[in-house]
Formats: structure tokens, C-alpha cells, sequence
């Protein structure tokens, strides 16, 4: 069953959606999408109102929007589209549970066990359903929306900080980036209103820095951004939250054990700010995270950037040593030049 397209000009058709293995997990962030004739996803990153240029305006069997949460995995499908105004009855519709199917089952996409699909009936008129196709409550939805924030997050905590931690911390001063990275607007986005338009993040104030004020220190995945003096600021909240919309020194994620040292640093892992990953860009981020007194990492610590490329919407984890992001000399900018290119 497909749908056609209203009225309107039409346009080259989006490549089908075929990421590498080393592009998984995808971007934090939102995608717009259309799943063609052919059973085929088309996507690209961020939101578009026009779901019909995706596939140069041929039927579709399904279009909206996703999300992917900070963790890599499918958070929210949005099944609504100007385009294809497209009117689902119920979660029996098999409109409904063919594009579940197609997201669940699709290998590139990592599906939370809290995914949550948005259903239109009408302009005002929508239902939830989970990945298993299940109608959810309002109440439901604010329950998986919780889990989905604190997913990656293990539940060991660690609150005490050595005597040595806490006097050099207190003697602490962070280097201030050379370069500040401001929030791709493509990435401004808290929801899908009724008729589809985009709503700006509604941002509070930024979350505050990391310090032996902090009253536990989870462990597991957390996001970190480096504000505009360089401090550092973790937490289970996107990039654009800890900051408080504003532009950072750097953002990425950090992967701490359950004794809270950290075994894996991705230098600038963020859908919302997307740093360039220069030489010089890792070089600050590792050491500014290496200098602060109150982590501690694990010997076998492993670093990853990400080369992001805007115009196919694809991404690549490239591996560093420490000993590359701690030498000055021209070698390591060179190497990263050559792979950048």
C-alpha cells in the first residue's frame, strides 16, 4: 500500500539509506524520512518539509521523522508529512504496522526497548504506540521519555573523592578553547507540533560544571561538553541542555566503568554541536579531560573521533592513541589530514 504526494515541484530523489558498519551507531539527533515504493528508506539528517523531494515526489509507503538518542539507539518515529498527509485508523492499520516492522527490523537501526511510535488520525488527533505495537497512555509516554534519558546509565555511583582529588581540584584552572562551537540549527528541535512545523528548543540554564560538589557520579555512557573557560560538564542530558544552548569548547561522550574511570572517550560525538575533528580540536579535548583532577582513566583507555560528512549525512569512528594526542609534533597532523580527506 503506498501513498501519493499532493500537488508541487519535485527534485533529485535522496540516495537509498545504506550506512556502513563503521558509521553505526548514527548521529544523536533528528531525521527526516520517507520508506519508498520498494520498501526502501530514504533519509536525511535533520528536518525538511518536504518529504516528497526525498524520493523526487513518487508514492511512498511511509514518511516523518525519528530520533536518535545520545546512546546511538531509535528513540521516537514521527508518522506525519505534509506531503502525504497520510491518515493512519489504528494500530491495526497496516500502514501502522508496516513501518514498525520496517524500523524494528531495519539493521542500522539500533531500536531502544523504549521506543515510541507517534500516529496521526487526523490534525489532533494521534496515538502512541510501542515498538511492539501496543497503545501507550500520555502517562506511558512520559515514563519511556524518562527511561530513554537514563538509558546507558548503569547503576553503580561513586561519590567520594580522594584528598589529593579535592586540593588539586581546588588549585584547578582550565585552558579556554581556541575555538567555540555553536548548535547546528538542524538540531534546534524539542517537537513535531500538530500540522508538522518545527518548535525551537525552549533551552533552561546549563547544568553545573563538574566539581567535587557533584553528588554522585554515574557510570556507564554520559555525555560531556567543555563550556566557553574549558570547564567540564557530564551528564545523561543531550550536549545542547548541559550547555544551556550556548557554544561549548568541545562535546562529545564519555564511558566510565562501574568504579567510575574512564575506558573510552569519543572526542566529538555530538549531533547538536558536531566540533570538526581537527588535530588541534583533539588535542584540547584530550588533554583538557587528561588534566582534570576528579577522573580518573583506566590504562587501556580507548579514544575515538568522528569524521562527519555534511553532504552524505555519513559518519566514521577513527581510533587515537594517547601518545598521538599528547606528542606536538607534525606526524600526527599529517596522518589525520591524509584519513580526513
Amino acid at each position: 500500500m503506498t501513498f501519493a504526494a499532493k500537488a508541487g515541484g519535485g527534485g533529485a530523489e535522496t540516495p537509498i539509506f545504506e550506512p556502513y558498519e563503521e558509521e553505526l551507531p548514527l548521529q544523536s539527533g533528528y531525521y527526516t524520512f520517507v520508506i519508498d515504493a520498494l520498501g526502501r528508506f530514504r533519509v536525511k539528517w535533520g528536518n525538511t518539509s518536504s518529504h516528497a523531494s526525498l524520493v523526487d515526489r513518487r508514492p511512498v509507503a511511509s514518511a516523518g521523522s525519528f530520533r536518535i538518542e545520545r546512546t546511538g539507539r531509535l528513540a521516537e518515529v514521527f508518522c506525519q508529512s505534509h506531503n502525504y498527509r497520510i491518515a493512519y485508523r489504528d494500530q491495526h492499520d497496516r500502514p501502522v504496522v508496516y513501518t514498525i516492522e520496517s524500523f524494528v527490523k531495519h539493521p542500522a537501526f539500533n531500536a531502544s526497548p523504549h521506543l515510541v511510535f507517534h500516529f496521526s488520525r487526523g490534525l489532533a488527533d494521534r496515538f502512541l504506540l510501542d515498538r511492539d505495537g501496543n497503545l501507550l497512555s500520555d502517562e506511558q509516554y512520559r515514563e519511556k521519555m524518562l527511561l530513554l534519558e537514563d538509558e546507558g546509565v548503569v547503576s553503580h555511583q561513586r561519590n567520594v573523592f580522594g584528598e589529593q582529588q579535592a586540593e588539586a581540584f581546588l588549585a584547578y584552572v582550565p585552558a579556554p578553547p581556541e575555538r567555540l562551537h555553536s548548535i547546528h540549527l538542524d538540531q534546534a528541535i524539542a517537537s513535531l507540533e500538530d500540522l508538522g512545523d518545527l518548535g525551537i528548543t525552549t533551552v533552561a540554564d546549563p547544568v553545573a560544571r563538574f566539581s567535587t560538589d557533584f553528588p554522585v557520579i554515574p557510570t556507564g555512557k554520559l555525555n560531556f561538553i567543555l563550556d566557553k573557560e574549558g570547564w567540564l560538564v557530564i551528564g545523561v542530558k543531550h550536549h545542547h541542555l548541559l550547555a544551556g544552548g550556548d557554544s561549548v569548547g568541545g562535546a562529545g561522550h564519555l564511558v566510565l566503568d562501574d568504579e567510575a574511570r574512564v575506558v573510552e572517550v569519543r572526542l566529538n560525538f555530538s549531533g547538536h554541536y558536531r566540533p570538526e575533528l581537527t588535530a588541534e580540536y583533539a588535542r584540547y579535548v584530550h588533554r583538557t579531560l587528561r588534566a582534570h583532577p576528579l577522573l580518573v582513566f583506566r590504562p587501556e583507555c580507548r579514544i575515538y573521533g568522528r569524521k562527519f560528512d555534511e553532504a552524505t549525512y555519513r559518519s566514521v569512528a577513527i581510533e587515537f592513541s594517547a601518545s598521538e594526542l599528547d606528542s606536538d609534533g607534525p606526524e600526527f597532523d599529517e596522518e589525520l589530514e591524509r584519513i580526513l580527506i
